[in-house]
C-alpha cells in the first residue's frame, strides 16, 4: 500500500506542475510548494519527482533544492522561536547527548543524517533551531545533505525512463547497475562524511 500511495502521490504532483508549467510563475510554484511540504511535514520525494519529470532533470532539481532548503530554514526559524525546553522535555538526557555529537561538526553531521535519512528534514530544522545551532553550518549541512539525495532521484528517473524507451532486456540491466552504483557510492560519501575525512586529504 505505501508503494501504491507513494505512486498517487508523484501522479498528483506531477499534474499540479505540468498544470502551471506554461505560466511565468511555475518554478516559484515549484519552489514554494516543496518549502510548505518541509514546514507541513509533508513526504518531499514525490514533489521531487514530479518537478523533475516536468521541469527537467536540472531545472526540476534545482527548484527542489532550492524550496527544500528555504523549507528547512523556516523549519529553523520555528524551533528557534518555541525554543529549547519543549525539545528537551520530549527528549531528556539523549538532548545533551545530540548535541555533544553535533557540536564542532555541525556540517558532516547533517550530511550524514539528509543522506541516511534517519531525521526528517523538517523534525531536523526544527531541532537545530531549537538548540540554537550556527546558521550558516545548518544552511551549509542542510544543502551538501539534500544535493545528493535529489541528483540520485533526477539519475534514478532519467534511468528508468531510458530503459522503458528502450524496451530491450539490455535497458534495464543497464539501469539495475546503475542504481547499483549510485547506491555504492551514497553508501561510501555517508561512511566518508561519518569518519570525517575528505577523500583529497591523505
Amino acid at each position: 500500500m505505501g508503494e501504491v500511495d507513494e505512486l498517487f502521490r508523484v501522479a498528483f504532483w506531477t499534474e499540479l506542475f505540468d498544470a502551471w508549467s506554461a505560466d511565468p510563475g511555475a518554478p516559484l510554484i515549484a519552489i514554494a510548494a516543496h518549502m510548505l511540504a518541509i514546514v507541513l511535514f509533508i513526504p518531499t520525494s514525490p514533489l521531487i519527482i514530479a518537478a523533475q519529470a516536468v521541469f527537467g532533470p536540472a531545472l526540476g532539481s534545482l527548484y527542489a533544492l532550492i524550496g527544500c532548503v528555504a523549507g528547512a530554514g523556516i523549519a529553523y526559524a520555528l524551533g528557534r522561536a518555541v525554543g529549547r525546553r519543549p525539545l528537551a522535555r520530549v527528549l531528556g538526557l539523549r538532548m545533551a547527548r545530540i548535541e555533544n555529537a553535533l557540536s564542532g561538526r555541525e556540517v558532516a553531521a547533517l550530511v550524514v543524517i539528509n543522506l541516511s535519512f534517519v531525521v526528517s528534514v523538517s523534525l531536523m530544522g526544527l531541532f537545530a533551531g531549537a538548540i540554537e545551532m550556527r546558521p550558516w553550518p545548518y544552511v551549509a549541512g542542510m544543502t551538501l545533505g539534500l544535493i545528493p539525495s535529489i541528483v540520485l532521484l533526477a539519475a534514478l528517473e532519467q534511468g528508468l525512463a531510458l530503459a522503458i524507451a528502450s524496451a530491450s532486456w539490455r535497458g534495464y540491466v543497464a539501469f539495475g547497475l546503475a542504481v547499483a552504483v549510485l547506491v555504492v557510492l551514497a553508501v561510501a560519501l555517508i561512511r566518508l562524511v561519518r569518519r570525517g575525512r575528505s577523500p583529497w586529504r591523505p
